[in-house]
């Protein structure tokens, strides 16, 4: 009988232990900087409405809060360059949204989300009201950025 009361004290109190401390490496909802996914990434597009693959340059600073302007988009082939506005982290994803256009002719406006992988890649799902691009991006070593 102590015995069976002894385990299921030991018991009870790793629970208590996995629920105060939390047991998921995953980041909460809510004000997350831009810390993790902070530098500069590139990568190749691909668009839902051709069949077209576009390199862009993405520059994510450090720091960034929900509402701030943080960092830059540049399409290569288009030639048109975007301030990025950071939303926010939600369900494991960073949102952003064109907030200005600095170069070119193409509309602000639009919004994507970037997904941190495991392998350390970025995946990038940018919507606007006429297609949608997907890609990965690569981050360029801090030396070289």
């Amino acid at each position: 009988m102590k015995k069976q009361i002894l385990f299921s004290l030991v018991i009870l109190v790793m629970l208590v232990i996995m629920v105060v401390t939390g047991f998921s490496n995953v980041q909460a909802d809510g004000e997350v900087t831009t810390n993790a996914i902070a530098g500069t990434w590139y990568g190749n597009m691909h668009f839902s409405d051709r069949n077209a693959v576009e390199r862009i340059k993405f520059t994510i600073p450090t720091g960034c809060e929900p509402g701030e302007v943080c960092g830059t988009l540049l399409n290569y082939p288009v030639q048109c360059t975007w301030e990025i506005t950071y939303d926010g982290f939600s369900n494991g994803t960073y949102h952003y949204h064109f907030s200005n256009t600095l170069m070119g002719a193409c509309p602000a406006g639009s919004a994507g989300s970037l997904t941190l992988l495991p392998d350390g890649t970025l995946y990038r799902i940018h919507t606007t009201p006429f297609f949608t691009a997907t890609g990965y991006l690569n981050q360029l070593p801090a030396n070289e950025q």
